[in-house]
């Protein structure tokens, strides 16, 4: 309001923020949507700056998943939660995935055909804070990896996991070989009779 006093009356200005006020609360509304989609989504939600590849949000099934608290995530990048051995490859699908040339990386390079157990072993370092370690595919690379964590050796202990079969074992701390104990193995066959 602008009073004008010789003039005897008072020059009132305004402007109608109906649609402002409307639209700040379907923005208010929208991201609490957000909040809670992202929030209670029961898979992993991890969300990286582009430019320096740091954390910015994790959900709280991706905090279970990888075992770290979402503070701890958020000073971490996508450096710090893959093995030193795939970082080419990480980096290489992150950047194509900021360029628009894939949406979802599926490859896991340590769990493909041929990888060495140890080489998957240490790539499962971020997965530390688990407690619990489901395998499931088939030989030779799962049973191995099934019998280096739980003997330490890949050698004289066979882990027969047939195709679709299922290993479940419990990690004592690290992810280390030798230091799992197998609480269950299931064949294929008796996986579909339950299924």
């Amino acid at each position: 309001m602008i009073p004008i006093a010789q003039a005897g009356y008072v020059n009132l200005y305004g402007r109608d923020i109906t649609d402002s006020r409307l639209a700040e609360e379907a923005l208010r509304e929208s991201e609490t949507r957000y909040r809670a989609l992202f929030a209670g989504a029961p898979g992993g939600i991890l969300v990286a700056d582009s430019r320096t590849m740091r954390f910015r949000y994790a959900n709280p099934a991706v905090c279970r998943m990888l075992g770290y608290t979402g503070e701890e995530l958020l000073r971490l990048s996508v450096a710090d939660i893959h093995p030193r051995e795939s970082l080419d490859h990480v980096m290489a699908e992150f950047r194509a995935q900021v360029e628009g040339e894939k949406v979802v990386s599926r490859e896991l390079p340590a769990l493909a055909p041929g990888v060495p157990p140890e080489q998957t072993v240490r790539a499962m370092r971020p997965f530390a804070r688990q407690r619990e370690l489901m395998v499931i595919g088939h030989q030779p690379n799962l049973g191995h990896l099934a019998a280096l964590l739980l003997t330490g050796s890949t050698e004289g202990v066979t882990v027969d996991l047939k195709k679709g079969g299922c290993a479940a074992l419990e990690l004592s701390g690290l992810v280390t070989r030798g230091r799992a104990t197998l609480r269950w193995l299931l064949p294929p066959r008796v996986l579909r009779r339950l299924g």
